[in-house]
């Protein structure tokens, strides 16, 4: 069950790892607005980029490793969940390009990032009090508890490509009243889509704010 584990949370571990990479040796002082990318920048998003790669590898070795009783991913399945993990990837490093082109320090931006992540992959736990203070309005609850479990990028990981439910869970009962509630999940591509548009317009925005506002970068440590 382990290795699983790892699977579920690799979401929550790239947000820790990619936003540490892009932060190595960040220096923009006095770059030229109409440079897309300064060249620190550029290699390390390719650095975070191999690191998704060798996530996927380890998913992979997990997969073939586990015993068979737990769910399969065929070789279909396995690219699905690489184009997915991949766009979350790249929401990554668009919203850490976003925080840099604000002239936020380095430091500061891997700390945003990296909370970022962890708040959307705990969302039903932390959202759990105002999904049970909602009881009396049905519809608002149902879109609490849609937004807790789709907004997830964990949830949405193991429900679509491991047919693993985890708010049903014995565990999760004791955390969150989802559980005993009707819900759904959103289709993997639906929620992957979501990551590569706002990765576009996270980048749209960062170049935008370059353009407008030129002045000197100091976004170092």
């Amino acid at each position: 069950m382990t290795g699983w584990i790892i699977v579920y949370l690799s979401p929550i571990l790239l947000g820790i790892i990619i936003p540490f990479l892009m932060n190595q040796k960040i220096n923009g002082l006095n770059r030229p607005a109409h440079n897309f990318l300064p060249p620190d920048f550029a290699k390390n998003a390719l650095k975070s980029l191999l690191t998704i790669a060798a996530f996927l590898i380890i998913i992979g070795l997990v997969i073939l490793l586990t015993p068979v009783k737990q769910p399969a991913l065929n070789i279909a399945g396995f690219l699905k969940l690489g184009f997915f993990v991949t766009c979350f990837g790249l929401l990554l490093i668009a919203f850490y390009y976003l925080l840099y082109c604000l002239k936020l320090s380095g430091n500061l931006i891997q700390v945003v990032v990296s909370l970022s992540v962890l708040l959307i992959s705990t969302t039903v736990f932390w959202m759990n009090p105002l999904i049970e203070s909602s009881a009396a309005n049905q519809a608002f609850k149902q879109s609490l508890i849609n937004i807790a479990l789709n907004f997830n990028p964990v949830t949405v990981l193991a429900a679509n490509f491991f047919q693993h439910d985890l708010m049903r869970a014995p565990e999760m009962y004791n955390y969150s009243v989802i559980g005993v509630s009707y819900y759904s999940y959103a289709v993997w591509w639906k929620v992957a889509a979501g990551y590569a548009v706002l990765s576009i317009i996270f980048f749209i925005l960062g170049k935008s704010y370059a353009l407008l506002f030129p002045g000197k970068f100091s976004p170092g440590h």
